[in-house]
């Protein structure tokens, strides 16, 4: 049975996820992880979308965002996952289907979310085992936010500016919220493991 279309209004925030086809590894080198930046910030211009946080993992990516209009989305979606398609095609001589399906999206209807799904998708590095500080992996938001390294690809989440009046001050909140989660995901991990 064919799925609806997807139930997005004007202005919506939402909180997206691509995978790799079968679990497979989209970015393989720095150079494919700079493709796809590139790539994001151009559609994010020609789209006019406001970008508050991304994490670009190896076989799949998170983005939240929000859209001007329902229309937009399909449009982004589709032309950016087509778009880097033709891109790893041609470097890697693949054949087949990259993108596992649709991409997966939800609305977030309580912007209060935004902070914390943001951080949820800067945790993901950690959580994969990939780097045990978020402040060293590069190919997310958390380094804009917790310390204030400039990205174009970045709009600011409205609710990290309340985090403090300065910039240090919102930048220090934010790792340290940072640093609550990935204690919390440790202690759980360990009550798991004994």
């Amino acid at each position: 049975m064919p799925r609806g279309p997807r139930q997005v209004y004007k202005n919506a925030f939402l909180s997206i996820t691509s995978r790799g086809n079968n679990k497979r590894v989209l970015f393989r080198k720095e150079k494919d992880y700079k493709y796809f930046a590139q790539l994001l910030l151009r559609y994010k211009i020609k789209h006019k979308f406001k970008l508050y946080h991304y994490c670009i993992m190896r076989n799949h990516l998170h983005l939240l965002l929000q859209i001007k209009d329902s229309a937009s989305l399909a449009k982004i979606m589709q032309g950016m996952q087509l778009a880097y398609f033709h891109y790893f095609r041609k470097r890697y001589g693949y054949v087949g289907r990259l993108w596992q399906g649709r991409f997966y999206s939800k609305l977030i209807e309580d912007d209060k979310y935004l902070l914390t799904a943001g951080l949820y998708m800067e945790k993901n590095p950690v959580r994969a085992g990939i780097v045990k500080d978020p402040k060293n992996y590069a190919w997310s938001s958390y380094n804009c936010y917790a310390f204030g390294i400039k990205n174009q690809l970045v709009d600011y989440d409205f609710y990290y500016l309340k985090l403090g009046i300065t910039e240090k001050k919102r930048e220090s909140e934010y790792r340290e919220i940072m640093g609550c989660y990935i204690q919390e995901m440790e202690n759980h991990t360990s009550l798991l493991v004994h």
